[in-house]
């Protein structure tokens, strides 16, 4: 949407005043500062590791086929009602997965073309761009048109400041845009001139970064408080899915022919190889598990497994996905702490990954703090 003994090293962003590892901060704030950034990084990198926790080595199957109808949903975040609700991409209707009985239902007509999903605990709603884009209210499950960014655009970023949703453009269209929920409005901002990939990420520095489409070079880095926009080399690969560690760094997932894994130091602006997989494998989209590991699925067809890595042992491997299925453009954290897969192509089933070790109520009550809201987490 990964963490184990982490321990922050000198590369990685730290409070002038660390703060009380209490808790993770309270999604329905309005506006977050630097405080709130390190709280989460802290209280993370504290509660989540292979120590604690650890999930099977497969998948299981969670409800009825669905058609077959291709790229069907993109992406996904969890509610605190327990739902996941993922965003359309060819179909229009959402798709919402009850976490606390494994059911799962589809519901509404809405734009379609669109890519992630963000929770929104000020106003308990689920928003997602594409083609203007769409909105799910949490409390009835009722959906209805937005006027967002009218171009196919990456994924919504919640900023510090909790009325605005910021996108890139992918595709059609090389600017910034940025969604204020109150009025729901849309504004043109920078232009950063180049398309970038569909999966960005809020950074602990309050800026928003998106990886580089294929025979890109540069990472986006987007300040909404300067409204710029700055190019940062990869040093080569194809980087289309990104996401905030609780270690301090942002991970950039390989795609097309890359098997390494890189990360970005925020402070200093320089990324560099963090991780070399045993064999390629094209990220689609990513979440953070209890135990510290980053989760990885592949919406390509054929690919019948997950890709974790571990940031803290540097190690990576694989996880079956059952019944030979393949093609997943979302997995996110369910309310008790197992990770649930979200259809694209050929994959007629939503699958969920268990947690086997550390269940109960330790894991509940930290998935009920950390994976509500859009700010510092993984992408939707």
């Amino acid at each position: 949407m990964i963490f184990q003994n982490f321990g922050f090293n000198t590369l990685q962003i730290k409070p002038t005043v660390a703060p009380t590892v209490s808790g993770f901060p309270d999604q329905s704030l309005t506006t977050w500062t630097s405080t709130e950034s390190a709280q989460w990084l802290s209280y993370g990198a504290s509660v989540c590791n292979t120590s604690t926790f650890a999930y099977s080595g497969s998948t299981v199957r969670v409800g009825a086929a669905f058609s077959g109808t291709s790229a069907k949903w993109a992406g996904g975040c969890l509610a605190p009602n327990g739902k996941i609700y993922a965003a359309p991409h060819v179909r229009t209707d959402w798709l919402i997965i009850d976490t606390n009985n494994d059911t799962r239902t589809t519901t509404g007509s809405v734009n379609n073309s669109t890519v992630g999903s963000v929770y929104d605990k000020i106003t308990n709603t689920v928003y997602s761009f594409g083609a203007g884009g769409s909105k799910i209210v949490t409390t009835n499950d009722s959906s209805s048109n937005i006027s967002g960014p009218p171009d196919r655009t990456t994924n919504a970023i919640q900023g510090f400041d909790g009325d605005y949703l910021y996108g890139c453009g992918e595709f059609f269209y090389t600017g910034m845009r940025r969604y204020q929920i109150s009025t729901n409005t849309t504004t043109t901002l920078a232009s950063p001139g180049a398309q970038f990939g569909e999966r960005g990420t809020l950074g602990s520095d309050g800026c928003m970064y998106w990886g580089n489409s294929p025979g890109g070079t540069n990472i986006l880095k987007y300040d909404p408080v300067a409204d710029t926009c700055t190019n940062i080399a990869t040093g080569g690969g194809t980087f289309p899915t990104m996401i905030q560690h609780y270690d301090g760094f942002i991970y950039l997932l390989p795609s097309d022919a890359s098997t390494v894994i890189k990360k970005l130091n925020i402070s200093t602006g320089v990324i560099s190889a963090a991780h070399t997989l045993a064999s390629t494998f094209q990220s689609s989209n990513a979440c953070i598990g209890l135990d510290g590991r980053i989760y990885i699925v592949s919406s390509l067809n054929g690919v019948g497994t997950i890709r974790w890595f571990d940031p803290t042992a540097n190690t990576s491997g694989n996880i079956t996905i059952s019944n030979s299925d393949t093609s997943y453009q979302g997995i996110t954290m369910g309310a008790n702490g197992d990770l649930y897969l979200i259809p694209w192509n050929n994959s007629l089933y939503v699958h969920k990954l268990p947690l086997v070790t550390g269940t109960g109520t330790t894991a509940t009550n930290i998935v009920s703090q950390y994976n509500f809201g859009g700010r510092m987490v993984w992408p939707g």
